[in-house]
């Protein structure tokens, strides 16, 4: 028998992280494999598309033997979870035999089978590219975050472009309506171009904001890993849209306009409808309702340009709370062209609704990707 002891809050939330990538079916259904060496416990699982290692849980016993290091066992998830959730002391202790682990403090004991066969998971990267990133991953994809399409056929648009050139690292998406695009500075040998899954870069953003990241790319998958959290899911096999030729290069009018104020014009203007039309006249700025039902106007400083566009306005908004600079500048090149929303740290090609003169405003758009 191996008995170890650990914080019992700290294995908790481990086994809680762990918890939202065990597989949900199949032979080793809701299964996390356990295993220690040398005073550090690691707990991995994999759903087979993505995969996270917790590595390093300190084991707190007093006198470290040899018994601070145990073979790889495979649990019961949920059963773990919901028992360690029951116990109410600092720290919890392990006695971890052959056929089952038994949880205990001074008060409680719970037993749980461990199953006969070992989940095994490989986090084995092979050849692979190396990234560094120093921070803001994570930031950057919650900035394309909201324009990541869903259940698409065209299986590339499920997910995020990470395309790695000359020491700058571009991530953008699209659900073909939208596309935005930002950029950090990175270091590789190697330019390359992946498609991350969205389930993927939502992952990442919640695992490692804020960390500086180094990361391996293989054909099939990418691998993340931190002090404390080794991270990989596969990727999508694809052709992505040539997103640079998407992006207009110039623009004929330009207004600049504070992210507040144009946040608030969106907003009251879209009320009662989603489709809304904006409408710069010199140093005014109308929102309205594509009805007409509603309107509201703002004064601008210094604007010389005349723009009027329809869009919805769920669009604007989902640009405006991604980027965080405290201006706008928008992009016009024509009626029914593409518009494009720009800060220093985002840029956004939109297809606006189509607009008519005459009736001035309808449902129609089209594709960027």
């Amino acid at each position: 028998m191996t008995t170890i002891t650990l914080n019992k809050t700290y294995f908790k939330n481990s086994v809680a992280l762990a918890a939202k990538y065990a597989p949900k079916q199949g032979d080793f259904a809701n299964q996390i494999t356990l295993s220690a060496n040398d005073g550090l416990m690691n707990i991995q699982t994999t759903d087979n598309i993505e995969s996270v290692c917790v590595r390093e849980i300190e084991i707190v016993n007093d006198n470290l033997t040899e018994e601070a290091s145990f073979e790889p066992f495979s649990v019961d998830v949920k059963n773990l979870h919901k028992a360690l959730k029951s116990f109410k002391s600092e720290n919890i202790t392990l006695e971890i035999q052959e056929q089952q682990v038994t949880l205990k403090n001074k008060k409680k004991k719970v037993k749980l089978p461990i199953f006969e066969e070992v989940f095994d998971i490989s986090f084995e990267a092979g050849d692979s590219k190396e990234l560094l990133i120093s921070n803001g991953l994570s930031e950057k994809l919650s900035m394309v975050q909201h324009a990541i399409d869903t259940n698409n056929p065209r299986f590339e648009l499920n997910g995020v472009l990470l395309s790695q050139s000359k020491g700058k690292l571009n991530i953008v998406s699209t659900d073909t309506t939208r596309l935005p695009v930002t950029s950090l500075d990175s270091v590789s040998n190697d330019d390359f171009e992946i498609i991350l899954p969205r389930k993927g870069a939502e992952s990442i953003i919640k695992l490692f904001s804020g960390y500086n990241l180094s990361a391996k790319i293989t054909e099939e998958s990418m691998f993340v890993e931190t002090a404390n959290v080794l991270y990989s899911v596969k990727l999508i096999n694809g052709k992505y849209p040539e997103y640079q030729r998407i992006i207009p290069q110039s623009s004929e009018k330009e207004v600049e306009i504070n992210k507040l104020l144009l946040k608030d014009l969106v907003e009251s203007a879209s009320i009662l409808s989603n489709d809304i039309i904006i409408d710069v006249k010199g140093n005014t700025i109308i929102a309205k309702s594509n009805d007409g039902n509603v309107e509201v106007n703002e004064e601008l400083k210094d604007n010389s340009s005349n723009i009027k566009f329809a869009i919805t306005a769920d669009k604007v908004l989902d640009f405006l709370n991604a980027t965080l600079e405290e201006d706008v500048m928008i992009q016009f090149n024509g009626a029914n062209m593409p518009i494009v929303f720009k800060t220093d740290s985002l840029q956004e090609v939109v297809m606006p609704l189509v607009l008519n003169e005459t009736s001035e405003e309808e449902e129609v758009q089209e594709d960027v990707a």
